[in-house]
């Protein structure tokens, strides 16, 4: 607990903070009460745990895809059997925690944690989450609420005057369903970044 808010304090004076990778509800509790601005995973939350997070003003960042991509491709992954025993046992109580953490008003951020060579993958997470989110609340997560995390409100996570230009045009309309944003390569006819072209697949 000692070195964990000895983190917490030294990233104060940088202006920062600090995220911890925790699957339990021990560990989680551990941190929120040391400081920590972000609970990464979050895999196994109770109620309890959920409350105090929710009561600390911290974050949630749930990564529902990395886990059940390590299950589909876990072997290629390097992982051993042992490891995809262990993945099987904690995907459903990620949803659960999901579900805990939404009801008692916890901040969900977005994330996946996949590795680079499965970057392609990480939309999936928009469609897993369809699980237990309604489409508006997984579209915040992505945008103002990981605005709000990173210290960003204001320039990223919205469109208005000042922010940074990060606009995607949409084959669809996410807030009835989501799975568009799964699917890039035909979901997302535009996407700019920082004011400058990345993908441009309207017609002229």
């Amino acid at each position: 607990a000692e070195e964990i808010g000895a983190a917490v304090y030294e990233a104060s004076t940088r202006r920062t903070y600090v995220m911890a990778h925790c699957h339990t509800s021990d560990s989680a509790q551990a941190c929120i009460a040391a400081g920590v601005r972000s609970i990464e995973h979050g895999s196994d939350l109770d109620q309890e745990t959920a409350q105090m997070i929710a009561a600390a003003d911290s974050f949630v960042v749930p990564t529902m895809v990395v886990a059940h991509t390590a299950l589909r491709h876990g072997l290629a992954m390097g992982l051993k059997a042992a490891n995809l025993e262990k993945l099987e046992g904690i995907t459903g109580k990620m949803y659960r925690s999901l579900e805990v953490c939404r009801r008692n008003g916890v901040k969900l951020g977005f994330g996946t944690d996949l590795p680079g060579n499965f970057g392609e993958r990480q939309n999936e997470e928009f469609r897993l989450r369809a699980a237990v989110q309604p489409p508006i609340e997984i579209l915040r997560s992505a945008t103002a609420v990981n605005a709000e995390l990173l210290g960003m409100s204001g320039e990223i996570g919205c469109v208005r005057p000042g922010a940074y230009a990060d606009i995607l045009v949409v084959n669809g309309d996410p807030t009835r369903d989501i799975s568009v944003l799964a699917e890039p390569a035909t979901g997302l006819s535009l996407i700019m970044s920082r004011g400058s072209l990345v993908k441009n697949m309207l017609p002229t």
